[in-house]
């Protein structure tokens, strides 16, 4: 079953964002150039999103969040396990006994990703702190290099170049997601059971 959408929209972008401009700049060596804030975040926030469209690796506070289960298991977006939490199932408050969290613990131990029940129920309410308590330093590596891609691309350096026949228009883009980025996505890949 998939995962519903996080519903932490009304956070600002620079909450879910995963780096800073000061980090991105300090990367690319590009402080104190002509290139203003905004475009830097820009960069940054559309890397983090893609990012945390994966995982979701910006720490957010206390919420509660509903998933349609139909059976004894459900996807969570990752509800840190650290922090206190309650778990409601067709209006019914579960108990330690009740229920097992599933959660990687390479790199680092991570956030639970799934919950097991021990009955079959139709809806599922968690409320928790959810998401990494702090993002991993290897995902922040991977949002840096992504944006760094897009600075390069405004740059006019280091893309693929698309010109369309009929128009005769030039654009730069970037094939695929980064090998890099893959990588350092591989050591949160939730398993599929």
């Amino acid at each position: 079953m998939p995962l519903p959408p996080i519903p932490d929209d009304e956070l600002e972008a620079e909450q879910r964002r995963l780096a800073s401009v000061d980090d991105l700049k300090a990367y690319l060596r590009a402080g104190g150039g002509t290139i203003p804030d905004g475009s830097f975040e820009l960069w940054l926030d559309s890397a983090s999103d893609r990012l945390n469209g994966h995982r979701q690796f910006y720490p957010s506070g206390p919420s509660t969040r509903t998933f349609r289960v139909g059976g004894s298991y459900a996807r969570l977006s990752d509800l840190r396990l650290t922090e206190e939490h309650t778990v409601v199932a067709d209006g019914v408050e579960l108990g330690p006994g009740d229920l097992r969290f599933l959660w990687l613990t390479r790199p680092v131990v991570q956030p639970a990703h799934a919950v097991v029940l021990n009955r079959p129920v139709g809806q599922l309410e968690v409320t928790g702190h959810w998401g990494f308590a702090e993002p991993p330093s290897g995902i922040v590596d991977a949002c840096l290099f992504w944006a760094s891609r897009a600075f390069n691309v405004n740059q006019g350096r280091g893309s693929d170049v698309f010109v369309d026949g009929t128009t005769g228009e030039t654009r730069q883009y970037f094939a695929r997601t980064p090998s890099y980025v893959l990588a350092a996505l591989q050591d949160y890949r939730v398993p599929s059971l």
